[in-house]
């Protein structure tokens, strides 16, 4: 167990910019963002402190003087260790190498949610392995109440992708809270209003997560919002029932619904499976381009014949290298 560093007189930059928002005034950023990696800790998390955080760290070793280990594990690692901003890294599990990192929303509200997209992406081009396993997306001062849903709920007036029965509804001194889905399904939503303002979160786990984090990365900043919308869309919609259960292109928004939504359509994510050799083969080519500028210099400054060397290279493949080559190999 790592002991406590010293106290980092450390700069906490504000967020680069505000949250996206619509001409309504409701913002729609990540709050929430987990991670797990098959790897082993140092890699990844001396990337998130480079990519993230934006620390200057040359050794992957130096990644543990930024983490304080606490004297016990949880949710199945020997390990618990509390980060920049008290972000968590469980690593060390009873089973398997994998490590798995909590990026709570008060994180993302400070660095930016840009910076988390930009985060994101920066992992697409890394050789260890990654999944995210849960991601909520907040719209924040949407112009309705967690009542108003309530109450459409109990009319009927909804369409959702769950079950009549699954839904929650919770009064105490701090607000209101109607969670639509279940909590431990894969999608669901929370509307709450215990901030002063109503928030409306989209969570995503799992394969969910997976399919979703892949996709936004390509959204440009432009199509952010009309996507989010568009996949919350997909899950609910507070429609206006007159009588028969209309068809998805019968029926009319509530209004205070059809003001968030405006002209937003329903996206529906693809949860197709991805083919882990194509996987493969895109993450060589995306660290091959991370490379050139490294090789440029050795070609250039050492005055070296790189492919004379990469092809005497043979010897020093291990079985690992031999198996990505021979997967390669069969997707040509």
């Amino acid at each position: 167990m790592s002991k406590k560093p010293k106290q980092l007189d450390l700069f906490i930059p504000e967020a680069e910019d505000l949250p996206p928002f619509t001409n309504r005034g409701v913002t729609v950023s990540i709050h929430w963002l987990s991670i797990t990696f098959f790897s082993d800790i140092k890699n990844p998390m001396t990337h998130l402190l480079r990519e993230f955080f934006g620390y200057d760290i040359e050794d992957v070793f130096d990644w543990s003087e930024h983490f304080f280990a606490t004297n016990h594990g949880a949710r199945g690692y020997r390990a618990l260790y509390f980060g920049p901003e008290n972000i968590r890294l469980y690593g060390y599990p009873d089973t398997g190498k994998h490590c798995h990192l909590e990026i709570p929303g008060k994180v993302i509200e400070l660095y930016g949610n840009q910076k988390t997209l930009d985060y994101l992406k920066s992992l697409k081009v890394q050789e260890f392995e990654w999944r995210c396993t849960r991601i909520d997306i907040a719209f924040d001062h949407v112009p309705f109440t967690p009542k108003d849903c309530y109450d459409a709920w109990q009319r009927g007036d909804v369409i959702a992708k769950c079950h009549n029965d699954s839904w929650d509804w919770r009064e105490n001194a701090e607000g209101n809270t109607l969670y639509i889905g279940s909590r431990k399904s894969e999608r669901f939503i929370r509307i709450y209003d215990r901030r002063g303002f109503t928030r409306l979160e989209l969570v995503f786990k799992n394969n969910w997560a997976e399919n979703f984090a892949r996709v936004i990365t390509e959204i440009s900043p432009e199509e952010w919002i009309i996507q989010c919308v568009g996949y919350l869309r997909d899950y609910v919609n507070f429609i206006s029932r007159n009588s028969n259960k209309p068809k998805d292109s019968d029926f009319k928004l509530l209004p205070w619904w059809d003001s968030f939504v405006g002209n937003s359509e329903k996206i529906h994510l693809d949860m197709a499976s991805k083919n882990p050799n194509e996987e493969l083969k895109r993450r060589l080519e995306n660290y091959l381009v991370r490379m050139l500028p490294t090789l440029y210099v050795i070609r250039h400054g050492l005055d070296k014949d790189i492919n004379k060397i990469v092809d005497v290279s043979e010897y020093l493949l291990n079985k690992k290298h031999i198996e990505k080559l021979k997967i390669l190999q069969s997707v040509r």
